[in-house]
């Protein structure tokens, strides 16, 4: 019979005790694509970067600043598509991905601005 082996649970993976834990799971933000959305949401964005994992239980979280990304698919270990949100704020904002190895974040990468009037008809009046 093989030697009785104790695991941690850490960040959802088994890790023998004694073992040197590494945080090579933290995810990697690389790009943002479109990197503007109107409040509104719905926008489809895709995420580059790498070790988008998830332990097949809780899916990664895309966060825009304070406002979470809905319907996000993680596409492959390097790709993320997530809807923009519905905010009542506009700005510049970070994006972070959140998995079960942690959080990494873009700064500054997303603009969520509000709708614009281009044209008003007639343009004349009383």
């Amino acid at each position: 019979m093989p030697p009785f082996t104790p695991f941690n649970r850490s960040f959802g993976r088994n890790i023998p005790v004694g073992a040197a834990e590494s945080f090579d799971t933290l995810p990697v933000v690389r790009t943002v694509s479109p990197t503007a959305a109107r409040t509104t949401g719905g926008t489809s964005v895709t995420i580059t970067g790498y070790k988008f994992t998830w332990d097949g239980v809780t899916p990664p979280v895309v966060m825009f600043g304070d406002f979470p990304g809905t319907n996000v698919v993680v596409v492959n270990t390097n790709t993320i598509t997530v809807d923009s949100p519905v905010a009542n704020e506009t700005g510049i904002v970070n994006v972070t991905v959140t998995t079960y190895g942690g959080t990494g974040t873009l700064e500054e990468s997303f603009n969520l601005y509000a709708h614009t009037i281009a044209s008003v008809t007639p343009n004349y009046g009383t």
